[in-house]
């Protein structure tokens, strides 16, 4: 298992990865635009894949507009055949190293909460991460918005 940077070969491996996650139609074409900016090698998109020996996990971040240190997590899909391993918090460990080697102080995550069943929401809190913010019915009646976040250092 290795964490690297994806190439532009891997796009319908992730894409397909993304696609069998628990994700309405609007989110999966969200990501894969996300995913597509990263692979293009834009400044705003960065991504990191788990290779088992193909892709079986993917995170997407970039710098938070307007902060000095805050980094926001997009996406972070794990392959449902490869869940429950430790791989999405192996791959969130090695998102916060590199973040934190690049100086940033704060990882910012929003997502829903009825995402996986309330699940992201469980893998980030035990990753570490706070609730700091939540808007009921954001998303639609009873999906409320929860942004979560983590200290640095």
């Amino acid at each position: 298992m290795r964490i690297r940077s994806p190439l532009p070969p891997e796009r319908d491996d992730i894409a397909r990865m993304i696609s069998r996650g628990p994700f309405r139609p609007e989110e999966i074409s969200c990501a894969l635009e996300l995913l597509d900016a990263a692979l293009g090698r834009a400044d705003t998109y960065e991504a990191l894949i788990v290779e088992d020996p193909l892709p079986v996990a993917y995170v997407c971040f970039g710098a938070t507009p307007m902060t000095e240190a805050t980094f926001d997590v997009y996406w972070i899909v794990v392959a449902p055949a490869s869940q429950g391993r430790g791989i999405g918090r192996t791959l969130m460990n090695e998102t916060e190293r590199q973040l934190a080697a690049r100086g940033a102080c704060t990882i910012r995550i929003e997502t829903s909460s009825l995402e996986g069943e309330g699940g992201a929401v469980r893998f980030y809190e035990r990753a570490g991460f706070a609730r700091v913010g939540l808007i009921p019915d954001f998303y639609r009646p009873g999906d409320d918005l929860v942004t979560l976040a983590k200290r640095l250092g």
